[in-house]
């Protein structure tokens, strides 16, 4: 059987269904909606909280707002850009703690940093410094 257009006319007097492929009538649906378990579903307004695990099934959350608190979920373009943040920041600290240490070790001021350092335990120091971050 092919195609029934209804040419938007309606149909009257549908019974209720009585197999998975009948055609149900809005009385039915209606009834089906408003008796529909809803207390396990999440609110789209945000007022009902999730206390179980989403399972995504390879599926992405996507748009997500800015953050602006310490649990906000981020995206991952914003987590690159932290990264890079810090990168930069500690490649700022490696070249001028390297800058200070050349500096002093090449003119040999470690002593007056500290006259009983030896220019090995100046070294030392300096690198677990550097190494803190």
């Amino acid at each position: 059987m092919g195609n029934l257009d209804m040419n938007n006319n309606k149909i009257k007097s549908l019974s209720d269904p009585t197999d998975n492929k009948d055609a149900a009538n809005k009385e039915y649906v209606d009834e089906k909606i408003k008796n529909f378990d809803t207390p396990n579903l999440l609110d789209l307004k945000g007022t009902r909280s999730m206390d179980e695990t989403l399972k995504m099934n390879s599926n992405k959350i996507i748009n997500l707002a800015e953050v602006t608190e310490d649990g906000d979920a981020t995206n991952l373009k914003n987590v690159k850009e932290q990264i890079r943040n810090l990168e930069l920041l500690i490649t700022g600290y490696c070249n001028s703690y390297t800058n200070n240490f050349d500096f002093v070790m090449e003119n040999d001021y470690f002593e007056t940093i500290d006259p009983d350092i030896s220019k090995e335990g100046f070294m030392s120091s300096f690198l677990k410094l550097l190494y803190e971050y």
